[in-house]
């Protein structure tokens, strides 16, 4: 870790989540946050953001079996988040339950088939 990581680490718990904050909930917010810095530059989002770029990509044979596995992966930890969290208390908390339960509300029905082999 860096030095002062966990001081910082601690100050943004504490920001975020009030006095009551607990320690996953920072970790889940700095999962999200990778979630949605994979794969994107200044004009394209995240893949697990957008289903429609996805299928565009996995249409042109540019998502391989590698990559579909690593986006369900990261699918799985998003949905755990939106477990976690679901009936949170503080307005950080629930932002965070609201976040990652949209994230995961992306890949119903025929976006999951996408992620799929």
């Amino acid at each position: 870790m860096i030095p002062n990581a966990r001081l910082c680490k601690a100050l943004l718990d504490r920001e975020l989540f009030g006095p009551d904050w607990r320690i996953n909930q920072v970790e889940d917010t700095l999962e999200l946050c990778r979630v949605f810095g994979t794969d994107r530059d200044w004009s394209v989002p995240a893949p697990l953001t957008t289903p429609g770029l996805v299928e565009s990509r996995r249409n042109g044979g540019r998502l391989d079996a590698k990559k579909r596995a690593f986006l369900r992966d990261q699918l799985a930890r998003v949905r755990a988040i939106a477990a976690r969290h679901r009936d949170a208390r503080t307005p950080g908390a629930r932002d965070l339950a609201r976040i990652a339960q949209w994230l995961s509300d992306q890949w119903q029905g025929t976006n999951a088939e996408l992620l799929e082999g």
